[in-house]
This record gives structure tokens, C-alpha cells and sequence, in this order.
């Protein structure tokens, strides 16, 4: 997006809370709820916005640790200011988490989207159905030595333009290995974000599209079973193929500290 960069602030409130019927069974509900406010008068008069949703699950335990479950999701999206894409989603799934093999464990999830807006625009549907997928699974290559592969598909709010949504696939893969109280990792990534509403930007006209290459490199050092301390480098490149001003380049470092008591 043009404002990826641009200076906001979110606040973001979150509540869960699980439980287990039996031996067999087990249920979450959760709500969650993001407020979107940006520095910039002008860009804050459009996209200043809330987005909430409540969400449940309700599984069968296939094992003591294997959980096969299907989940519903009522979302909604409110701007504040002049814009009028206000949406409500409602989300089906059905996924399995927990541990899959000996050493797989995480969790698969299928799910179709289901969205409505308010407002009805010129030649754009007010009803639009998609399907989503979520992968986060870990490998146990060896005792000190773990792989991850994320793989994501789903629906964004759009910033651009006159488009209201983008869908996102990503797919990421890592290795982080442990010796002696150090723990490096790498991983890269690869995101495509694809606008499937035509739009208009000066000379150029047509549907936008991003491609997002990734890597990154990190270190981290426990020194207390409470307490770490890490440093990341990582790098992302965007290529637009809508017009060149959205390409960019990031370099990103970091240094954490973490404690848990």
C-alpha cells in the first residue's frame, strides 16, 4: 500500500478464553478489536477506521493432543471519516491443529469468507465471497534443530485508491538451531498481493498486483531461564506492477530484550 510508511498508530484489545468438555471436546470464544488512526490530516479523513470481530471454535480431540475443530468469525469494518466502505464478513472454517506426527506439529485451516458492504459503488459487486487458507506447521529435524512453514491466503482492507480489498498469499519458511543457550535462525519469504478491482492512477489504469521478496538472519541469547536477549537483521523488496512508486526496498534491524515471570 502507498501509506505502508506512513505514520499511524493502532490499538489493538484482545480477549480469549477456552475450555474442555470431557476428554473429547473442546471450545474457544474470543473478540478482538483494532483501532486505526493516522497523523496525516488527509490521509486520516479516509482511512481512519475500527475493525472488531467475535470469533468461536469447537473441536473433537482425534488424540490427546490432535484437535480437529470448525470455527465462525463475524467481523466488521467502520470508517470513522469519509470514507464509505463499511463491511461485515462472516467466516466459516474447519482445520486441525496440535501434534500431526511424531515430529510435525501446528495447525492447517481451510476457510470461505463471506462480505458484504453497506454501500453499493458504480460496476463494483457489494457481495464478494473468497476463500482463505492458513498453514503453520513446525519440524523436529533433530533435537536442537527446528524448521517452520507458514502458508497464508486471505482479505485486506485497501488503502489505494478507489479499491477496497486486496487478497494476500505468503508463504514463509525458517530453520532456527540451538546450542548452548544461543539460537540462531533464518528464514525467507515470498508475498503476492493482487487487486482485483481496476483502478485508475494518472496515465496508468488496471488491476495492481505487488510481489514481496523476504529474508532475514537473527541471533538470540538466553541468559536466565526468564530472561533473553536477541538481534535480527532482516530485508524486504517490493516490485509493483501497477506503477514503480510503490517499489520500495527495507532494511530492518533489531535488538530485544525479553523477560517472563
Amino acid at each position: 500500500e502507498q501509506v505502508a510508511r506512513q505514520r499511524r498508530m493502532m490499538n489493538e484489545t484482545a480477549a480469549s478464553f477456552a475450555w474442555e468438555a470431557g476428554r473429547r471436546f473442546a471450545f474457544t470464544i474470543g473478540a478482538n478489536h483494532q483501532l486505526h488512526k493516522y497523523l496525516d490530516p488527509t490521509l486520516a479523513n479516509n482511512l481512519n477506521r475500527f475493525e472488531a470481530a467475535f470469533s468461536g471454535d469447537a473441536g473433537v480431540k482425534l488424540a490427546p493432543k490432535t484437535k480437529l475443530f470448525v470455527s465462525y468469525s463475524r467481523g466488521l469494518v467502520h470508517y470513522s471519516a469519509g470514507r464509505r466502505d463499511h463491511s461485515r464478513t462472516h467466516q466459516f472454517g474447519v482445520g486441525l491443529s496440535g501434534v500431526l506426527t511424531r515430529r510435525i506439529s501446528g495447525r492447517l485451516q481451510a476457510g470461505l469468507n463471506k462480505r458484504r458492504y453497506e454501500n453499493t459503488l458504480p460496476g463494483m459487486p457489494r457481495d464478494n465471497t473468497f476463500f482463505s487458507t492458513g498453514v503453520d506447521l513446525k519440524y523436529k529435524a533433530a533435537r536442537r534443530t527446528e524448521a517452520t512453514l507458514r502458508l497464508s491466503r486471505g482479505i485486506n482492507e485497501a488503502t489505494f485508491r478507489t479499491s477496497r480489498y486486496y487478497v494476500s498469499n505468503a508463504v514463509n519458511a525458517g530453520i532456527a538451531h540451538t546450542w548452548r543457550g544461543l539460537t540462531l535462525t533464518g528464514d525467507a519469504s515470498f508475498q503476492t498481493d493482487r487487486y482485483p478491482e481496476s483502478t485508475t492512477l494518472g496515465s496508468v489504469s488496471g488491476n495492481r498486483r505487488d510481489d514481496i521478496y523476504g529474508a532475514g538472519v537473527g541471533i538470540a541469547y538466553s541468559m536466565r531461564s526468564w530472561l533473553s536477549t536477541s538481534l535480527s537483521y532482516s530485508r524486504a523488496q517490493r516490485y509493483s506492477f501497477f506503477l514503480n512508486e510503490f517499489a520500495y526496498v527495507a532494511n530492518r534491524f533489531s535488538l530485544g530484550l525479553s523477560a517472563s515471570f
